[in-house]
């Protein structure tokens, strides 16, 4: 099924709930815990992480990436720390408003030295950019 310019949603801001992250224990310098593959060109706005597990210790980062198909390489476009949390709570993160096309990765790293053992589900708010080919 295709969208069109006529679909009364086009433009609005939706929301991507990704899947919860490993515990957030050990050392990583940055281990990537999930990659989304996104099927149409969107524009990334927004993001936070809404723990699920809690945890304790020393603060951890939770990493909003993108990389181009194919490429394995990612940059980073916006960073949330995750400390001493409960479950439950949600963390606001900004970033970069990112353009990524059809074909590319959403991708979700860890990265600190402590071990807090938090888990975390990270939600991405994005808008839809459409091209007329696309139509």
């Amino acid at each position: 099924m295709s969208r069109t310019y006529s679909d009364p949603s086009y433009g609005s801001k939706k929301e991507l709930t990704l899947l919860n992250t490993a515990a957030m224990n050990g050392t990583a310098a940055a281990a990537t815990d999930q990659v989304h593959t996104v099927m149409e060109p969107i524009t990334i706005t927004d993001w936070n992480v809404k723990v699920t597990t809690a945890g304790n210790g020393t603060a951890r980062q939770v990493i909003l990436g993108h990389s181009l198909a194919g490429t394995g390489s990612v940059s980073a476009i916006g960073t949330i720390t995750v400390g001493t949390a409960s479950a439950d709570t949600v963390t606001d993160g900004t970033c970069v408003e990112t353009n990524i096309s059809a074909g590319d990765d959403i991708v979700i790293q860890l990265a600190g030295t402590g071990a807090t053992v938090a888990v975390v589900c990270p939600v991405v708010q994005y808008v839809e950019r459409f091209v007329e080919s696309d139509t």
